[in-house]
């Protein structure tokens, strides 16, 4: 917010100040609670994660170990998924799966277990990075 002085005229709020805060300064006032209310929400989910990260170092250092062991458990999948979606650009660049409905189906489902695979590995590499940048005394990320 911008200090006033008494002598300063009243202006409205320009399309630049709107911009910076996403719209939220002309929206309807019921829509702006309304992200607010759901920003304070998110805001409290993300701090209560935060605050049930490891706070010691060992504590991190075994919480990141069993996240990449996570990863075997799923039958190596950052191999997995890169096959499948090496298969699924080999299939469809030469366009073998226009008139094939069976082929289709197979590579719809190579498709879905190569990005089942990449969602496994992001969410345990984005928890694993999460509990490694986090500070001792529940503090924010480091950059």
């Amino acid at each position: 917010m911008t200090d006033r002085t008494s002598s300063e005229k009243i202006q409205r709020v320009s399309d630049e100040e709107n911009s910076a805060v996403h719209g939220m300064a002309l929206a309807h006032k019921a829509l702006a609670d309304g992200y607010m209310k759901e920003i304070h929400a998110l805001r409290a989910r993300q701090e209560a994660y935060e605050d049930s990260l490891p706070k010691e170092p060992g504590e991190a250092w075994r919480a990141i170990a069993l996240k990449l062991l996570d990863l075997e458990d799923f039958g190596a999948p950052q191999f997995a998924a890169r096959a499948a979606l090496e298969i699924i650009y080999a299939l469809a660049a030469c366009r073998r799966l226009e008139d094939n409905e069976r082929l289709s189906r197979s590579v719809a489902w190579l498709a879905e277990q190569g990005l089942t695979g990449l969602e496994k590995i992001e969410q345990s590499c984005d928890e694993a990075r999460t509990i490694a940048s986090h500070r001792a005394g529940g503090g924010r990320f480091r950059a």
